[in-house]
């Protein structure tokens, strides 16, 4: 009889672990269903600490805590014997304080993607850990054993505060110090004409030929300068330069990208252009390009076609793609922050916010409503923000 007693206190014990754990588990990876999203657009994009671990660490890293965090309530939990009703409520009802503000962290740090709250929120978290923790080793024997479990996610979470600051500080918004972008694409070409090289950009980036994307949160940004300045109407040949970035750890990077001369045409009415009606011709690659260059674009450009340095058009474009990300996931997150008044944008990608301080910025979008699709989803938690297009 004793032995089957025993028996089946161990299995009622194995089962306890098991759940306890489970249940740790489970609360991780609910606070991965908000990270993961953020992680290869906005975190990505984030600057910094040197002492940030590489993106792949986390993952095990908090594996292994969740587990030692379920053993050390399964001590508790199947420790009757030892512990009294009253220390016991103590120490579980901290210990499930601590795991939902783990939750609440992953939701306001990437959900809402706000580093400030996050790290207010992480104070909150590190306490309850403390408290956690003395209450445990208050409940002898088993409880210094259950609290030893958790030192290690206490440590754990004392450095990720550090690198919540971190974030915070290096991130700071300076709405004064960030270029504006200024609506154009204007780059070292002369067309006579501002609007005609900026519809122009705007149908190349419609163009697989010339431009793509392989990640969802990159941007494209195309650039092109005139291969005979002395031609102000259609056709116009030009070098376009097409690229595909994302900021990752503070610095610009490329992703994909094409370079090469177009024969651009548009039947000649110059008020508004229709992207639908441009059309292009480029030549092929490899044996057929000399012989292509030669049918499409006139001989005067020739030489002028083979001999292009690109070196300056990159440069350029790359100088406007970091501006203009750099001031889109800062919008991004201001109006997620809630401290943004009025947004607008225009058909051509183009958007803008007002910010409650009185600063107004402005940048390309990745797709055309992006700017409306963050007020939308911002409005349950900021409450109405005007939105104008034009």
């Amino acid at each position: 009889m004793g032995s089957n007693i025993k028996r089946d206190m161990q299995k009622r014990h194995f089962y306890k672990l098991i759940i306890a754990i489970a249940m740790c588990e489970l609360t991780g990876l609910a606070g991965s269903f908000f990270a993961r999203p953020a992680i290869g657009d906005w975190y990505a994009g984030l600057v910094k600490s040197p002492l940030n671990p590489p993106d792949w660490v986390f993952v095990p890293v908090w594996t292994v805590l969740f587990a030692l965090m379920g053993i050390s309530f399964f001590l508790i939990w199947k420790s009757d014997f030892f512990i009294g009703p009253k220390e016991k409520r103590k120490g579980i009802a901290a210990f499930f304080i601590q795991l939902v503000l783990n939750v609440f962290w992953s939701v306001i740090f990437f959900g809402w993607r706000s580093s400030f709250s996050a790290l207010v929120e992480i104070i909150f978290l590190w306490l309850a850990i403390l408290a956690t923790i003395v209450l445990f080793w208050r409940i002898r024997p088993i409880g210094r054993l259950a609290a030893g479990f958790l030192l290690p996610y206490f440590l754990w979470v004392t450095f990720a505060g550090y690198l919540n600051y971190s974030v915070w500080r290096l991130n700071a918004k300076d709405y004064r110090n960030l270029p504006a972008y200024d609506g154009s694409s204007e780059i070292l070409s002369d067309f006579g004409n501002n609007q005609v090289e900026k519809a122009i950009t705007n149908y190349l980036l419609t163009q697989d030929h010339f431009s793509w994307r392989t990640r969802d949160e990159s941007h494209c940004f195309c650039a092109i300068e005139n291969l005979k300045p002395e031609e102000k109407l259609f056709p116009l040949y030009v070098w376009v330069y097409c690229g595909e970035y994302i900021i990752q750890d503070g610095n610009l990077k490329t992703l994909s990208g094409s370079s090469g001369p177009a024969k651009i045409d548009y039947p000649n009415e110059l008020s508004f252009y229709d992207l639908r009606r441009f059309s292009y011709e480029a030549p092929g690659d490899g044996s057929h390009y000399v012989e292509d260059i030669k049918k499409i674009f006139p001989e005067d450009i020739w030489q002028y076609i083979f001999d292009f340095n690109i070196k300056n058009i990159v440069k350029k474009i790359e100088e406007t793609a970091f501006i203009n990300i750099s001031s889109w996931e800062l919008i991004k997150q201001s109006v997620g922050d809630c401290e943004v008044k009025s947004v607008w944008q225009t058909h051509d990608r183009e958007a803008g916010a007002e910010f409650k301080n009185g600063e107004r910025l402005s940048a390309v979008e990745s797709e055309i409503d992006d700017i409306i699709d963050l007020v939308v989803a911002a409005e349950s938690k900021c409450g109405k923000i005007l939105m104008g297009t034009e």
